[in-house]
């Protein structure tokens, strides 16, 4: 990957996203705004570190093993939210870049992948290792969540990924069953953050996901 040499201000790493954005299908480079840890200054502790890029994770995963818990749970301990099937997808058009905003400086990335969901695989990123996946788990929910919500990633820091969401789930049993995946995906969402029911509610009206681990 490529990382700019300098943290950039909020409205410049936007300007520059939209522009990258809008050339991805002609480049094949994907832009991702990161930041590194405490200081915006400190890449060596952000998304560059060894630590947190392992390379190129050649496997193929199931999108609904992840969604399901069988990385994070077992019999014994099962989620706290049940998986019971992929929320249904929802019509309409694509991501514009005119919609995307960044409100805080950072430095910016680009990968180069064929579809932007896969820059976990390419990277190997490793934040959610503590729940025993990372890198193609990461970009099999995210392929699953681009094809059937136009959702694509914006944002990773070692511990944390956030993507736009241009088409939010409308129905009740959508926003169920992907509030299910959401906790298989990223339990401490839930576990540590919004209450449950709060969480469902919001899913309608955020137009983008943030997801973290502890």
């Amino acid at each position: 990957m490529w990382m700019s040499e300098s943290v950039l201000p909020a409205e410049r790493i936007t300007e520059l996203f939209r522009e990258l954005m809008s050339a991805f299908p002609a480049t094949g480079l994907w832009p991702l705004h990161t930041v590194g840890l405490g200081d915006h200054a400190d890449f060596d502790s952000g998304l560059i570190s060894d630590e947190f890029v392992a390379g190129f994770d050649g496997q193929t995963v199931d999108p609904v093993a992840v969604f399901s818990g069988s990385w994070n749970f077992d019999d014994e301990y099962p989620p706290a939210v049940p998986f019971t099937g992929l929320a249904d997808p929802v019509p309409g058009p694509e991501a514009n870049p005119q919609d995307i905003d960044f409100n805080r400086p950072g430095t910016l990335v680009l990968v180069p992948v064929d579809r932007p969901a896969n820059v976990s695989k390419v990277l190997g990123w490793l934040g959610p290792t503590n729940y025993g996946y990372n890198g193609e788990p990461v970009s099999a929910a995210l392929r699953s969540w681009e094809d059937r919500f136009g959702a694509i990633p914006t944002e990773m820091t070692f511990d944390t990924i956030t993507v736009y969401v241009p088409r939010p789930p409308s129905t009740d049993d959508q926003r169920r069953k992907l509030a299910a995946e959401h906790y298989g995906f990223c339990p401490d969402n839930i576990d540590q953050g919004i209450p449950y029911e709060q969480y469902l509610e919001a899913l309608d009206v955020w137009s983008y996901w943030a997801f973290w681990w502890d």
